[in-house]
């Protein structure tokens, strides 16, 4: 079958067009998945550090070698009242066992002591001295780091914010889940 020279010039416009949708979508795709690349990219890194920094969690005070779970159990007594294994489970989302642990080698340090109350079989959580400075020591630390935060999210208008919320929730869900 042959084409006439307007038909074929059309065909070649039509052509011409089709090829460059194509490169455009193929770059579009292409840029897209670079990007997705650098925010899976980012987000390991930001995993990286984050394991280090609490890995490496070395405080001159920390002799006792307390583990992120401990210092932020001490938080939790600080600022909560009636504080038992279960809430601190909630609170933490860890295992329970998790918190027996972390509990125990706190009271064996002498940073907390079971309070029992005599008209309830449960077992509460108080702050010994030693407790209280570590738990001041951790909500210091912890506003240092939310301060860090509050600055970086300064660069961000609030559709871009709202943005980064959904993502955060997202990512969440999918590694909880």
């Amino acid at each position: 079958m042959r084409l006439g020279k307007a038909k074929y010039e059309s065909f070649l416009v039509c052509l011409s067009m089709n090829i460059s949708y194509i490169i455009v979508n193929q770059l579009t795709i292409k840029r897209c998945n670079m990007n997705k690349e650098s925010v899976i990219k980012s987000i390991t890194q930001l995993v990286q550090i984050k394991e280090n920094q609490q890995h490496n969690l070395s405080l001159d005070d920390n002799q006792d070698n307390l583990s992120i779970t401990q210092f932020h159990i001490l938080a939790i007594i600080l600022k909560e009242q009636n504080v038992n294994n279960r809430m601190l489970k909630e609170q933490l989302k860890i295992s329970a066992p998790a918190i027996t642990k972390a509990t125990k080698k706190l009271i064996q340090l002498e940073y907390i002591a079971e309070d029992k109350k005599q008209d309830n079989k449960k077992v509460y959580y108080k702050l010994l001295n030693k407790g209280i400075a570590y738990a001041n020591l951790h909500e210091h630390m912890h506003n240092q780091i939310i301060n860090k935060y509050l600055s970086i999210l300064e660069k961000y208008n609030d559709e871009e914010l709202a943005t980064i919320n959904s993502f955060i929730k997202d990512l969440t869900n999918e590694l909880e889940g």
